[in-house]
């Protein structure tokens, strides 16, 4: 993880799976390197060697190896081991992290919930109605039991690609792979059935990996 201005760094290194962190429900998925540092890598907090499974995401990595504190529920890292992501001297910082020395998009907690997590943990159920407006256009889908989304009589396995068959349908089979690449997460609405709102899946996801580490 690294600061906006460069208050402090985490650096997660995935020996087997960058994405998942792992290979099997619940297998012994190998060792990972798991450095935090301090102005990108000046100064090093923790440097330690851990084993993960498939059910790890990079926040139980850290909280095993750290003190750790959080916010928005559990999903984003606020200290570690005392070093706060808070203004400090007028400049603005936060946690990030790197998996394989890429920054990852999304929040430590959140890296391995899927869609059927959210089902499981009774957010959003089998059938749900997801959501979506592009350029003035009202589109819908359904969440199926096994995580795929049904389309306009078509299955997709992902949410992205959902969304890409939106787009594809508005703009036609031409449209450039810049304008087809889509975050399925941020592009999808549905309703939380917990917290009664309508909101995007990223946010659903983030909600459910509060529920997991509170």
């Amino acid at each position: 993880m690294r600061p906006a201005l460069g208050l402090a760094a985490v650096v997660a290194l995935c020996a087997a799976v960058a994405a998942g962190c792992g290979v099997g429900p619940g297998d012994d998925a190998g060792e990972v390197e798991l450095s935090v540092t301090r102005d990108y890598g000046s100064e090093v907090l923790v440097d330690q060697r851990d084993s993960i499974s498939e059910s790890d995401t990079v926040l139980r990595l850290l909280d095993r190896n750290a003190e750790v504190e959080t916010r928005y529920g559990g999903g984003f890292v606020q200290s570690i081991d005392g070093l706060s992501g808070e203004p400090t001297d007028g400049r603005a910082s936060d946690w990030f992290f790197y998996v394989n020395g890429i920054e990852s998009p999304v929040g430590g907690a959140e890296r391995h919930v899927t869609l059927q997590d959210l089902i499981a943990s009774g957010r959003l159920q089998a059938g749900s109605r997801l959501e979506a407006d592009y350029r003035g256009q009202h589109h819908t889908a359904e969440l199926l039991a096994d995580g795929q989304i049904r389309l306009a009589g078509q299955t997709h396995r992902t949410l992205s690609s959902a969304g890409g068959a939106v787009k594809r349908a508005v703009h036609g089979p031409g449209i450039p792979k810049s304008v087809y690449s889509t975050d399925g997460w941020v592009f999808w609405r549905a309703t939380d059935a917990k917290a009664g709102d309508t909101t995007t899946l990223r946010v659903i996801r983030q909600r459910v990996a509060g529920d997991d580490t509170a």
